[in-house]
């Protein structure tokens, strides 16, 4: 069902830029559409953004994947080498799935927090406070350069299982 709602999104996705009045810059879109079912994620995702699994081993020990970075990699073609062109009718055309546990956040960010905040600092605003905290502490963080930024982020962080339903994520 996800790949249909991607298949569906692209064709959207073209239509729009096909009949737009404006030259809209297929590189300049940033888009990420994500799945949560049970302990499974999916994404798929247009242009740059980041994504960091932040799985705590030990209550001080915090393992930091970079997710689509390590996806990038095992690619030859990337967005950001000259032989890539982007196809509008296949923008949402990668998918990245995994599982996610009761010890895992996720965090999905611009560049722009990254320059002011590096992963350790995220790892531990997202690690060590709940779902309503951490979003908090992120934007007390961010606000003195919020005038002249623009920032976005996601944040993840699963719930105690359901029974026979897997996890849930908040």
């Amino acid at each position: 069902r996800f790949e249909e709602c991607l298949q569906r999104a692209n064709r959207r996705l073209s239509k729009i830029i096909k009949k737009s009045i404006i030259k809209i810059e297929l590189k300049n879109l940033n888009a990420l559409v994500g799945l949560i079912y049970r302990n499974k994620i999916y994404l798929s995702q247009i242009g740059k953004n980041n994504a960091f699994l932040f799985h705590k081993k030990k209550r001080y020990d915090c393992v930091i994947v970079d997710i689509f970075s390590q996806a990038a990699d095992k690619k030859s073609t990337t967005r950001s080498s000259p032989s890539y062109k982007i196809d509008p009718e296949k923008m949402f055309s990668n998918i990245i799935s995994g599982e996610i546990g009761l010890k895992d956040n996720l965090l999905f960010c611009n560049d722009t927090i990254l320059e002011y905040l590096s992963q350790n600092e995220l790892s531990e605003i997202i690690s060590e406070n709940d779902h309503i905290t951490a979003p908090r502490q992120l934007a007390s963080e961010l606000e003195p350069q919020s005038g002249k930024n623009n920032f976005y982020a996601i944040i993840i962080q699963p719930a105690a299982p359901l029974e026979a339903e897997g996890t849930v994520a908040r």
